[in-house]
């Protein structure tokens, strides 16, 4: 397995860098700055090398973005994506390679190198995501309520919500799906609509920024069930779900180890910061896929964030449930 670092460069109007390969059968192609880890050497030391070998800069501080595997023909990279958050000098052409600055969205219209797809993904997504499960609302509330918790995590500055309306009446569902909707677009927030492959319909007519697809509702899709402009998310329990996810084309995942039906028995093991063998597991997991994958826990501060994103993670999904009066 190749070993490589990678780093993500912005400028003061949060572009990122990217360099063109000049050589090789990938030639043409855009990439992050990086390169392969010597021996011996930490993740960070091999960064600062490589930037200041690739780009003449000096790196000062950094933190993980992501950790993911790519399966390329003749080898196997393992690439671990760090934000650079702190730099001396002006990036340059240190070896000679074409360099341009781009919007973070524009990234995903680039022609890059395929390792470096799901990273262009994980910089566009946030590092919690927060799900707002609506299962058996009151139908005569069920739209406000739904409204008021998008506002609430809109405050508590989450930038992605998914939207879980199972157990609700079409019509009240479709009435809630268009407010929560219009309402993400009206705060620049995007809605991920969760449920099965048939709710990519809602997605269309909702205009929402992207479809979460359920494992149990994977076995009934044979491709990606909406286009490449909208996210499509998988929640998984398992290794071979997630395994399924990236077979589909899936964006990104959402990796819960506890099923719905466990989750009450073993809500404080999963609670806050988990055990060192939960991270462990979860840190071999996405060690192992092509593609962003959060981790679910009851709470998503920075404490958290930071454990999912040292374990290789997108960041963190939690789930706001509506009151019970609601």
């Amino acid at each position: 397995m190749l070993d490589v670092v990678v780093g993500i460069v912005r400028d003061a109007r949060d572009h990122v860098l990217i360099q063109q390969r000049d050589d090789g059968p990938f030639a043409g192609l855009w990439e992050f700055p990086g390169g392969k880890r010597k021996s011996g050497e930490s993740d960070f030391a091999a960064l600062k090398r490589e930037l200041e070998e690739e780009l003449a800069i000096s790196v000062r501080a950094s933190r993980p973005l992501i950790r993911l595997q790519h399966r390329y023909p003749d080898r196997v990279v393992l690439l671990s994506t760090y934000e650079v958050l702190d730099y001396d000098g002006v990036p340059a052409a240190a070896e000679g390679q074409p360099l341009r600055w781009v919007q973070p969205r524009a990234l995903l219209e680039e022609p890059m190198l395929p390792a470096d797809r799901p990273i262009s993904v994980a910089i566009n997504l946030p590092s919690r995501y927060g799900i707002v499960s609506a299962d058996g609302a009151r139908p005569a509330r069920c739209k406000d309520a739904v409204l008021t918790s998008i506002r609430a995590l809109v405050a508590d500055g989450v930038s992605l919500i998914g939207l879980r309306l199972s157990g609700v009446d079409e019509a009240v569902a479709d009435q809630a799906a268009r407010a929560a909707a219009a309402c993400c677009r009206e705060h620049g927030v995007g809605l991920v609509l969760h449920g099965d492959g048939k709710m990519s319909e809602r997605v269309r007519a909702c205009s929402a920024a992207g479809l979460n697809v359920a494992a149990k509702a994977l076995p009934d899709l044979a491709s990606r069930p909406v286009d490449g402009d909208v996210w499509f998310g998988v929640t998984a329990h398992s290794a071979g779900e997630l395994e399924d996810a990236q077979r589909l084309g899936a964006d990104f995942a959402v990796f819960d180890p506890v099923t719905d039906s466990k989750r009450s028995s073993e809500s404080d093991e999963h609670s806050g910061v988990s055990s060192d063998a939960l991270w462990s597991e979860f840190s071999e997991l996405v060690a192992n896929r092509a593609l962003p994958v959060y981790r679910t826990l009851a709470d998503a501060d920075d404490r958290a964030v930071d454990a999912a994103r040292t374990h290789g993670g997108q960041g963190v999904a939690f789930e706001w449930r509506l009151r019970g009066d609601q």
